[in-house]
């Protein structure tokens, strides 16, 4: 396309982006229409108060951008189209929801974040640290300790952290766990959920120990974490054992096994702290004033 027919201002715009090129015009291969996109797609990247949002969107979510390329030392430049920052907002946002969802974070748990936590002395004070690091570095936690300790808000909001961080996680406690398993044996799928159990990247177990011990049980808790320790995947879990020695032991068949890989594959940190549902049950209780 000769000078005479290429929009004179698609042509400034182009030489203010490669001053120094000295751009001509039968170097622009794309059409007047799609440069003009890229000049209003920079108006809209730089100024988000003049987005209009994808739907109303002219270009329905896309952006254009001006390429340089060069074919046997020759330079040409084009526009392509890929999803403007709004359109990759919404895009991450509808990601985060579907993660939120597999993450079986029961409702009455979704208020337990790292905000919400609030220590009591410092042991409490050194398990939050630790959790916020295994949430941000993707490393193995074992949470021990006497119940209402705050174990399970913990590993709750690591599963909220590492979420919020664009990657999978997934709660769940291990009673709930080999029940969905025994179904999934008994309906052939036990492959299948090994496999999610193993690909998650965060996977959070609540209350190892709370489980009955049988052969059955103390194999299908090895083979979930043997899987993860092979696959080099981050897992945490909560206890009311104080060390391996006590959960070999409360897990009885396949426990030394279950022990060994977990010393392997988390930190273990002890939380000393008094019942928190003890105290709030000897929390005087407001009544509302009866009416006159």
């Amino acid at each position: 396309m000769n000078e005479t027919m290429r929009d004179i201002k698609v042509l400034e715009y182009v030489r203010s982006l490669f001053p120094y090129d000295g751009v001509q015009p039968e170097e622009l291969y794309s059409t007047d229409t799609l440069f003009r996109s890229a000049m209003e797609s920079d108006i809209c990247q730089a100024d988000p108060a003049k987005c209009v949002g994808e739907k109303e969107c002219h270009w329905r979510g896309y952006a254009a951008k001006v390429f340089r390329e060069d074919t046997f030392g020759v330079p040409h430049y084009s526009v392509r189209a890929f999803p403007c920052a709004a359109a990759r907002r919404v895009h991450e946002q509808k990601r985060l929801q579907k993660l939120i969802a597999a993450s079986r974070i029961p409702s009455e748990l979704e208020s337990c974040a790292f905000e919400s936590f609030k220590p009591s002395n410092s042991s409490t004070a050194n398990a939050k640290r630790f959790a916020e690091y295994s949430a941000e570095g993707g490393t193995g936690l074992l949470l021990e300790g006497s119940p209402g300790t705050g174990k399970t808000h913990l590993a709750v909001a690591i599963v909220q952290r590492v979420i919020s961080m664009g990657r999978s996680a997934m709660f769940i406690p291990v009673v709930n766990l080999l029940d969905e398993m025994k179904d999934a044996v008994f309906f052939n799928r036990i492959k299948d959920m090994r496999e999610v159990l193993c690909e998650v990247e965060c996977l959070a177990l609540d209350d190892l120990g709370m489980q009955k011990d049988t052969e059955w049980v103390g194999e299908r808790l090895y083979e979930i974490i043997n899987d993860r320790y092979n696959a080099g995947r981050q897992i945490v879990m909560t206890t009311n054992a104080r060390n391996m020695e006590e959960i070999a032991s409360m897990i009885g068949t396949s426990g030394h096994q279950i022990a060994s890989r977990l010393s392997q594959m988390t930190a273990a940190v002890m939380i000393e702290a008094p019942d928190y549902r003890k105290k709030l049950a000897k929390m005087p209780k407001i009544h509302e004033k009866e009416a006159v």
